[in-house]
């Protein structure tokens, strides 16, 4: 682990690393053999994403900005539509506001039923995953936070290590 312990995402540059010395590598699922918590609690959660987030951005902050922009408009439009159409609709019955009030709750009528879905799938209580618009908005936090920390040359601190992240001109 000493040759990649300065990269940010260690998993990736040990599997490069080993890979490029002729070791072949697979990935194996054992969900009762092997356990591992990759970061427990709340604030060690957030800066776990921020560490995978940052050099995703790599070179293109505008790219991971405007990604960043596009993610937290589709976690958040149906919740705007719902809101603009009932209030107008309180005030008036129109199309627009019929339709707007349509999509929105379609749109979290959707996303609800496959975050239930997908919580059936590995096992997990469907009703954590009616939650969904919670872990959106740190989702969304750790993105943005992200792009201020690469912009800024802060340090993401996880796990008593400052990883760095330096951008590289294009």
């Amino acid at each position: 682990h000493r040759a990649v312990k300065d990269d940010i995402v260690e998993d990736r540059a040990l599997g490069s690393l080993a890979k490029k010395s002729g070791l072949n590598i697979c990935i194996a699922q054992a969900p009762d053999s092997v356990s591992a918590e990759w970061a427990p609690g709340f604030r060690s959660n957030l800066k776990a994403m921020q560490r995978v987030i940052a050099p995703s951005i790599n070179r293109r902050v505008g790219l991971g900005s405007a990604f960043s922009f596009a993610l937290t408009a589709l976690f958040f439009i149906p919740l705007l539509l719902i809101t603009l159409s009932l209030s107008g609709l309180t005030q008036t019955l129109t199309p627009i506001n019929t339709i707007g009030a349509f999509l929105g709750v379609s749109s979290l009528v959707l996303v609800a039923a496959l975050s239930v879905r997908s919580a059936q799938r590995i096992g997990s209580n469907p009703l954590y995953s009616l939650l969904f618009i919670l872990p959106e908005a740190v989702f969304s936090y750790a993105l943005w936070s992200s792009i201020h920390k690469v912009l800024r040359g802060k340090p993401i601190v996880w796990r008593n290590r400052a990883y760095v992240y330096t951008r590289r001109a294009n």
